[in-house]
């Protein structure tokens, strides 16, 4: 089986490796902290020193009585695992009505957009290059439109950081987000050991 892969998409970007951990954020939660997004600043960040992205949990898969306990353990082993050669498509939400109101913890409700800045899609973008050259046997492509993308990247700040996890992604529709970055990509991330490395 060594030529299945299942990418958690956020492990793609060598130096975000300090950033990943165990932060488990629900990207359906609505209710988001009563601030305006233009006030939000630095507070859509995760806090100082570290950031963390999460996976969306899954439900347990349940299977006829009838599968074996091993065919069981193996489907949930390599179920959603990408086979070698596998070309995945990515693509940045664009338009203006990319995003979603979002309920805030006062009642009122706030429009965000998925939409990214040039400087943040740059970051993603020398993440994927960098994965490319590690030889698992996954390429990358950016594509204009969105039904052509297995990957479809939002930049909702203050949705948290988070990705489906290998074949996952292919449950969803054109005009849902499958990964989502809730902070400042340009930022170092660990600002005493800040290099021109730390931006990937």
């Amino acid at each position: 089986m060594a030529g299945l892969f299942r990418l958690q998409v956020f492990s793609f970007i060598p130096s975000w490796g300090s950033m990943m951990a165990e932060q488990q954020q629900d990207p359906g939660a609505v209710t988001q902290p009563a601030e305006s997004h233009s006030d939000m600043g630095d507070s859509s960040l995760p806090g100082p020193g570290r950031f963390y992205c999460g996976l969306i949990e899954r439900p347990t898969r349940v299977f006829d009585p009838g599968v074996s306990a091993e065919r069981v353990r193996l489907i949930n082993l390599f179920g959603n695992k990408w086979v070698s050669g596998t070309v995945l498509r990515y693509y940045f939400f664009d338009r203006n009505t990319d995003g979603q109101n979002v309920l805030l913890s006062d009642g009122t409700s706030e429009w965000r957009s998925w939409v990214g800045a040039e400087e943040q899609k740059a970051v993603v973008r020398r993440g994927f290059e960098a994965w490319k050259t590690v030889g698992i046997g996954i390429e990358f492509q950016e594509v204009s439109e969105r039904e052509e993308a297995e990957i479809r990247i939002g930049f909702m700040r203050g949705d948290g950081a988070w990705s489906w996890l290998g074949r996952d992604i292919l449950e969803h529709g054109p005009n849902e987000r499958t990964m989502n970055f809730g902070w400042d990509l340009t930022r170092c991330v660990v600002p005493p050991r800040c290099s021109a490395d730390d931006w990937v």
